[in-house]
């Protein structure tokens, strides 16, 4: 019997890993993936390494978590300054926005919609009810029309009237003219970030490489497919058939997995059923020369092009490795499983990008590439959606020495500094005995729920 047993490697699992290990304990990683990392893995395309979408991680980390970050990393981890566009409007603006932009860059007739609309939103009582009426009554409906709706419905596949308030209120950080404002004019607002030399997945393997350093178990390529509580703990049962057990569980995989292994009544099982996932296609093209553009991501709301963004390795990061004359594209397409591409040919893919990248007047990529297809990215916040996760939520929350947290485990939109602050304060809950004290732990899950996605 080990200590304390952590599903799931992604970045929660892992820092909390590390952290129980320093502490002492016994700690055993269980992952259902062949690498470290989840979605926060780096891959290698053409000899370039790349990360599964867009990642940065944000100077608003917290100062411990990034102590310990750097202290893995050194020099690796190196600090850089955003230089992304959003095209709206048929126009290139900067990204994060400015007011110049703004101002310059959109038609005339644009620039004085978006006004009118602000100050009217200014007037206006907020309305959390929807995402439509959060943007609505927070930026005003030109906004929402020129960028926050055609958005949605690209991400998440639905119009921004189905959508839950809380879609916006976690997706959108500046919800005010004035917030925007102060966004778009301070000295800061987001124009920076830190990323590893070797690409994003350079921080899950250097946790990977910690935990395992610290004495800790990390077991690769084991799914897990049973979870039952006994006298002693826990039982967990890995698809091999091999079984593992442990007085403490840590769970980072996704709630619903989660729940389904705990055998849930008829009522939670409804429940589970109305907590819905977008997949995402992830497109990488491999262009012939040292830059695509200047531009380390290009953002997409119109609804007539495919993608959502397209991201530069090579422009994120100073690296000696990346090599010359090339360059990688992730391109990302938030598809349902209904989507044609989803179960479209790769090469069908790679051409509809290719075609939709030229419309927009970008340097034609052409398609030679490779395509990844990943299930349950972005949580759908519906209407109601907020019930049947309290009910899956607090099932859950019944069992003893279990807790669930991290993106995935809390069906969460959040940044990668936030998962890891999920992964410290999970640990920090964890008394000496092995037992969780339910006061901090609900203490920080009332932080959690404050979290605002940062772009």
């Amino acid at each position: 019997m080990t200590d304390v047993v952590v599903l799931g490697a992604g970045p929660a699992g892992l820092y909390s890993g590390l952290l129980l290990a320093h502490r002492g304990f016994e700690v055993s990683i269980i992952e259902s993936g062949e690498t470290p990392g989840g979605l926060a893995s780096g891959l290698e395309i053409a000899g370039q390494r790349v990360d599964r979408g867009s990642h940065r991680l944000h100077p608003s980390i917290d100062d411990d978590i990034l102590d310990d970050l750097s202290s893995l990393l050194g020099d690796d981890l190196q600090v850089r300054h955003r230089n992304g566009r959003i095209r709206l409007g048929g126009s290139w603006l900067r990204f994060p926005l400015s007011p110049t932009d703004l101002v310059t860059n959109l038609a005339v007739s644009t620039t004085a919609r978006l006004a009118r609309g602000a100050l009217a939103a200014l007037t206006r009582r907020p309305d959390d009810t929807t995402y439509e009426s959060v943007v609505t009554t927070g930026l005003g409906r030109p906004m929402g029309d020129l960028f926050y709706f055609p958005y949605a419905r690209k991400i998440w596949g639905a119009e921004p009237d189905e959508l839950s308030g809380t879609q916006a209120r976690r997706r959108i950080a500046a919800d005010s003219p004035l917030k925007l404002l102060r966004k778009a004019t301070s000295r800061s607002g987001g124009r920076s970030f830190l990323y590893p030399r070797r690409g994003f997945g350079q921080i899950t393997d250097a946790l990977a490489d910690a935990v395992v350093d610290e004495g800790a178990t990390l077991r690769l390529g084991s799914p897990v497919v049973g979870l039952k509580p006994d006298d002693e703990g826990w039982v967990v049962r890995l698809g091999n058939g091999q079984n593992t057990k442990a007085p403490l569980v840590l769970s980072t995989i996704p709630l619903a997995v989660l729940a389904r292994l705990l055998d849930p009544p008829d009522e939670v099982a409804a429940a589970l059923d109305g907590l819905e996932s977008r997949a995402m296609i992830l497109a990488y093209l491999v262009v012939p020369r040292e830059r695509w553009t200047p531009y380390d991501a290009h953002y997409f709301p119109e609804e007539d092009l495919v993608f959502t963004r397209i991201s530069e390795s090579k422009n994120y990061r100073d690296s000696d490795e990346d090599p010359p004359a090339q360059t990688v594209l992730c391109v990302e397409i938030p598809v349902g499983p209904e989507h044609p591409l989803w179960v479209g040919d790769n090469q069908e893919i790679l051409q509809r990008v290719r075609n939709d990248v030229v419309t927009t007047g970008l340097p034609d990529p052409g398609h030679f590439g490779v395509v990844h297809k990943l299930r349950n990215v972005y949580p759908i916040y519906r209407v109601g959606t907020e019930q049947n996760l309290k009910t899956v939520d607090r099932w859950v929350g019944q069992f003893s020495n279990l807790l669930t947290f991290g993106r995935q485990g809390l069906f969460a939109h959040d940044n990668t500094h936030h998962t890891l602050a999920m992964g410290r304060d999970a640990v920090a809950s964890v008394t000496s005995s092995g037992r969780i004290d339910d006061g901090v732990w609900a203490q920080s899950r009332r932080s959690f729920a404050t979290h605002v996605v940062e772009d």
